[in-house]
């Protein structure tokens, strides 16, 4: 058995629980630290590149979300695989995924994706510099963006249900 498989559970809880945002981001920035932190203690010469490719990439999507969505993926994914810890990956991207559709929701807002674009190019350039804290840091900073652009993005779906109830007209 791998990791993979003992853990497609958690991933399907993961996705079933109706936890809060706070819990998921909290989460999110415990693994995901720790994950960047492992990340610039192992990242090879050959990883630098990969990230490096990747921050380039950023480029031909700033008007994109949905490649910046994928390309956002692939970055976190990335950052995960340079780590080598197969349980934090599992876990990593099943935190990943919870709320994703807010998140792509999000990823329209003006400015979303120059923001996680510069993010990520600190984070990689930690990485680059073998540098955990800075990588921790950077990450703790892409991660507060995330939570603000979802809050944001919640808060305007709650106000268009509740400006659309309105437009109803009475029976």
């Amino acid at each position: 058995l791998n990791a993979r498989t003992l853990l497609a559970p958690l991933d399907f809880f993961l996705q079933l629980a109706q936890v809060n945002i706070d819990d998921t981001f909290e989460s999110r920035r415990i693994v995901e630290i720790e994950i960047v932190r492992k990340a610039a203690s192992k990242a090879s010469r050959d990883d630098i590149a990969d990230l490096d490719d990747m921050i380039a990439a950023h480029a031909k999507i700033q008007k994109d979300p949905v490649g910046f969505r994928i390309l956002d993926s692939r970055f976190h994914e990335k950052l995960s695989a340079i780590a080598g810890n197969a349980v934090l990956q599992r876990v990593a991207y099943g935190l990943y995924n919870m709320d994703l559709h807010i998140r792509r929701r999000a990823t329209a807002e003006p400015g979303l994706i120059a923001e996680s674009t510069a993010d990520h190019t600190k984070i990689a350039a930690a990485i680059a510099a073998h540098d955990p804290q800075g990588a921790a840091d950077a990450m703790a900073q892409h991660l507060s963006h995330i939570k603000a652009s979802t809050m944001r993005t919640l808060a305007s779906q709650k106000f268009g249900l509740v400006e659309n109830a309105l437009k109803q007209p009475a029976r």
